[in-house]
């Protein structure tokens, strides 16, 4: 008699533990989860951005100098978990980034490699409402960036400037779509004379798993795709209390992306982002395109 009970209840415990422990994360975007992957992980991933075409006020124009940069970004991001409701993270960037431009037909490269800007952050979940194969979550965050990157590099690594960042989430799970939005301030203090913009960022992300069309356990490799719109905008920078004319835009990304969920301690995911709006001001160059490819094992 004792079998069929067992069963019951693992089912019960299945259908509650799938939108947190088998559900993918965004990629680009946060989250208001605090549980599952979202912490007690070790996550990295290889990202690439491309900037090669030169905008003024929005539109291309020609470059007589072929300016280019390529970034690597491969950061080290580990989140912890204080509580079942509290993660603290730390992201560790560790950058390669690399300009061209023609000057006197004479073609000039630079490249700098190190790591860049760490930044510590803390999430709050400060509601919940958990139901049969569904969740919603609200949690804020918190962060503090830290002038760890060398801005005296040419092309730096660094702000060399503390900055701060507040913001709000919102999680929901339904079965096999998910709905993941999150808004957030950056506030930028001077260095050297240099006040970067302050920066917003909004993003919204959607997924739906593929496969399997129901779980059969927690093992299960789960396939899920993943569609963001992630908006930045950034306020002009100053510097000796001149506003600079050739900075700060607004950009708005297109992200299409995967993840696969090999079992219950590791994901597997990419994505990439086209610009889909680059209203910036002044003449700067734009971004083409930026594609990940990166991990996350729980342990």
């Amino acid at each position: 008699m004792k079998s069929p009970y067992l069963l019951l209840c693992l089912f019960v415990m299945l259908m509650f533990i799938n939108p947190l422990r088998l559900w993918a994360l965004p990629i680009e975007s946060d989250t208001a989860l605090t549980l599952g992957f979202e912490s007690n992980v070790l996550r990295s991933f290889v990202r690439m951005t491309k900037k090669t075409g030169l905008l003024k006020e929005g539109k291309a124009i020609s470059d007589p100098e072929n300016r280019k940069v390529t970034i690597y970004n491969t950061p080290l991001i580990l989140p912890v978990r204080l509580s079942p409701s509290l993660v603290f993270t730390v992201v560790a960037p560790l950058l390669t980034i690399e300009s061209q431009k023609t000057n006197a037909d004479l073609r000039q490269k630079n490249s700098s490699s190190g790591i860049g800007d760490l930044q510590l952050s803390f999430k709050k979940a400060f509601f919940k409402k958990d139901g049969l194969k569904k969740t919603m979550r609200l949690a804020w965050k918190a962060a503090i960036k830290l002038p760890t990157g060398d801005e005296n590099l040419s092309p730096a690594l660094g702000s060399g400037s503390v900055d701060f960042i507040v913001g709000g989430l919102l999680s929901y799970i339904d079965k096999r779509f998910a709905m993941h939005h999150d808004l957030s301030f950056k506030i930028n203090s001077k260095a050297h004379g240099l006040r970067v913009g302050n920066i917003i960022k909004h993003n919204v992300a959607f997924e739906y798993r593929v496969l399997p069309e129901r779980f059969k356990s927690i093992e299960d490799t789960t396939l899920n795709l993943i569609l963001e719109l992630n908006s930045r905008y950034q306020a002009r920078s100053k510097s000796g209390g001149q506003i600079l004319a050739n900075t700060g835009g607004t950009r708005l990304f297109l992200s299409p992306g995967f993840q696969v969920i090999a079992g219950p301690r590791l994901i597997l995911e990419g994505l990439f982002q086209y610009p889909v709006i680059q209203e910036l001001n002044g003449t700067q160059l734009g971004v083409d395109y930026t594609a990940l490819l990166g991990f996350r094992y729980s342990f």
